[in-house]
């Protein structure tokens, strides 16, 4: 039997000591009087016991080896090892509490039960005995059956650990070669970048210097430069009273309009210079935040506004006197700033501002009547009782009443000559000088032409915008004024008073006017033999007044041709007709030779109504002789037909003849034809209605 203290020194070798977290002083002494029972029973076996203690071990070892694994693939920190599954507590041999009541009044029990405990005592030492040469001859299988895994493990843990020991190495030679290469390699990279930000801000310094030095030399140019201009204008000042000759105020003129176009020049480029865009913003400054910058500003400004102002006069006055050279210093100004298309389209504007402004004028029929303190004059109307009692109540006479058209027509008259013949020949001569100056006109450095630079922003030629603009407005004018005004449309067609030379041929003699004022500047021409597309889209915008006119003109011509077949049974005198005819076609013709436009407008009408009378006669023949009718009636009225349309035919010939010999107005015209359209027209329709003669 072995001694006590053995017993307990083997049972504290068996059990390794349990954390004080894990074993709480309360759960101790439950533990060992479990532990005692478990010795004390008979069924105690030693191995099996054994074999539950190393089946607790493997479990705590795995599941440590588990939790480990765990952690290290988290990378989170070492905690301290749990407490075994399992495991059971340290055996514990406290002796067995017993009532201190019953021990002091029995010395005999409490000898007995002392007896009792020793023999218990000694039968759980024997047990334990037993237990530990158990477990240490299964810990000596153990070690017997795995001796050669463990030397293998060994082995391999002492090949890994010079494995180890070796990439450590290598790994603190990379970190070297890393470190080596960074100073060589990356440490000048980001020294060269800081020096290459630096010359960036240096290049940026440089070049804001030199422009910055190219502003203030610019700058004191400009101001050089506006002394000479302004010394030019005291020189002008100064000469004013003096009375010289052309050519001198011209020179003048246009050493003046050099200082300017110069002044301009430096203008333009030092507001370049101030607007030029920045390469880095972040790194390069504008010059507008510069202070030297910033004192040369309204500087700048006045000598621009000085320099727009002194341009805009030698507009007016170019414009004014007609003179090229000064309004081409003043375009070439513009151009040297900029401004060149913006002030072209302006003065464009401008000038057909008045085209429209001077045309509503001249047919404001309720503004004339104010001036002439008369009521706007209206056509005569059939007499009737209601008309006549209106007369007596007006006291109106037709003297008063045909002083007072003959006042209003004056009045128009003269409105439309100033309007056609003065204010339009006025305009037209400036837009057609703008024109040329600006065709003539290049820039010296660059050879841009000036009318390609105006055309880019205007779209069409200055001429043809003012053409269109003046048809335009005249048509629309005179539409809205005969549309309010009868009277007035009678006027500008057929005349007043049975005065047909004053009505359209009087206009159009205005426009021929016109036409041959400005033809002396411009190539614009207006004869029976060419018409420039300008005045032809002119005198088109009055086609309700040609057609007007060539309407009552023929009228009478119409009316006779329809007659003669409205009297079927009467013979008529066709002879003297068709004379009556003739001569209304004669005249109308003559009337027309004015205007080649008109003429044919006059032609193509009489021959369209000849052409009617040959269709209708052709027909109303056949009829007749188809007919059952008195033979004798009817041979009369075909006869008193063919005599007219022959006289007709007759008449026709000598007056296409008579259109080819008579020499046309000489103020439209230069050159005569020797077959003109009213004859060939006149001819072609004489033989259709020979043609339907001959075949009756």
């Amino acid at each position: 039997m072995a001694s006590p203290t053995a017993t307990r020194a083997a049972t504290s070798a068996l059990h390794p000591p349990i954390s004080p977290l894990a074993t709480p002083a309360g759960a101790s002494a439950a533990n060992g009087a479990t532990d005692i029972s478990l010795f004390l029973e008979p069924s105690f076996d030693a191995s099996s016991y054994v074999s539950s203690l190393i089946r607790d071990v493997d479990a705590s070892i795995s599941a440590a080896v588990q939790d480990a694994s765990t952690s290290s693939r988290s990378n989170s920190l070492l905690q301290p090892p749990a407490e075994p599954v399992g495991r059971k507590s340290s055996i514990s041999l406290s002796p067995i509490t017993t009532n201190p009541i019953s021990n002091r009044n029995d010395p005999g029990s409490r000898k007995r039960e002392q007896v009792q405990e020793d023999i218990d005592l000694s039968l759980a030492i024997s047990r334990l005995n037993l237990a530990i040469e158990e477990l240490d001859r299964s810990i000596s299988t153990q070690v017997t059956d795995n001796a050669p895994e463990l030397l293998r493990r060994t082995s391999n843990l002492a090949a890994m650990q010079s494995g180890v020991e070796q990439t450590r190495d290598g790994l603190k030679l990379l970190d070297d070669e890393v470190k080596n290469l960074r100073a060589k390699v990356h440490d000048p990279f980001v020294r060269l970048v800081e020096l290459q930000d630096d010359l960036r801000s240096y290049d940026a310094a440089g070049d804001l210097v030199a422009r910055t030095s190219k502003v203030v030399a610019l700058a004191r140019r400009l101001e050089s430069q506006m002394e000479l201009v302004f010394t030019g204008k005291r020189d002008k000042l100064e000469a004013e009273p003096e009375v010289g000759a052309d050519e001198t105020s011209q020179s003048r003129g246009q050493v003046h309009g050099r200082d300017l176009s110069r002044a301009a020049l430096l203008i333009s480029e030092l507001t370049t210079l101030l607007n030029a865009p920045q390469n880095d913003p972040t790194v390069e400054p504008s010059l507008l935040d510069l202070v030297i910058v910033q004192d040369l500003l309204p500087t700048l400004d006045s000598a621009r506004g000085t320099v727009v102002d002194s341009m805009e006069d030698m507009i007016v006055r170019g414009l004014r006197d007609l003179s090229p050279i000064m309004l081409g210093s003043a375009l070439q100004t513009a151009f040297n700033l900029g401004t060149l298309p913006r002030l072209v389209q302006d003065l464009l504007n401008d000038l057909t501002e008045v085209v429209k402004e001077r045309t509503v004028a001249a047919f404001d029929l309720e503004t004339l009547s104010r001036q002439l303190n008369s009521p706007i004059p209206t056509l005569e109307s059939n007499s009737s009782y209601s008309t006549y009692r209106s007369g007596r109540r007006t006291n109106t006479t037709e003297a008063e009443r045909a002083r007072q058209q003959q006042v209003w027509t004056e009045a128009l008259w003269k409105r439309l000559e100033s309007l056609i013949v003065v204010e339009m020949g006025a305009v037209c001569s400036k837009v057609y000088l703008l024109e040329k100056v600006l065709k003539l006109k290049s820039d010296s450095e660059t050879g841009v032409n000036f009318l390609s630079v105006a055309l880019e922003e205007l779209g069409d030629k200055p001429s043809y915008t003012f053409w269109l603009t003046l048809a335009q407005s005249l048509q629309r004018q005179v539409e809205s004024a005969t549309g309010r005004s009868a009277w007035l449309a009678q006027m500008l067609s057929g005349g007043i008073g049975g005065k047909g030379g004053e009505g359209y041929p009087k206009l159009l003699r205005l426009f021929q006017e016109f036409f041959a004022k400005i033809g002396v500047y411009t190539d614009i021409q207006y004869s029976s033999v060419h018409q420039s597309p300008e005045t032809v889209i002119l005198l088109k915008s009055l086609g309700g007044l040609e057609r007007g006119w060539v309407d009552r003109s023929t009228f009478r011509i119409a009316e006779v041709l329809s007659s003669v077949f409205s009297r079927r049974t009467a013979v008529v005198n066709g002879e003297e007709q068709a004379e009556g005819v003739v001569r209304r076609i004669a005249n109308v013709l003559d009337t027309s030779r004015l205007d080649p436009l008109l003429s044919r407008a006059a032609v193509d009408r009489c021959c369209a109504l000849v052409d009617q009378f040959g269709a209708r006669l052709d027909g109303l023949v056949a009829d007749d002789a188809a007919g059952e009718r008195d033979v004798t009636q009817a041979q009369g009225l075909n006869d008193s037909l063919m005599r007219f349309a022959y006289t007709l035919s007759e008449g026709l010939e000598s007056v296409a003849a008579d259109q080819d010999l008579k020499p046309t107005n000489a103020a439209i015209t230069s050159a005569t034809t020797s077959s003109t359209y009213a004859t060939t027209l006149l001819q072609t329709t004489v033989a259709r209605l020979n043609s339907v003669i001959r075949t009756r």
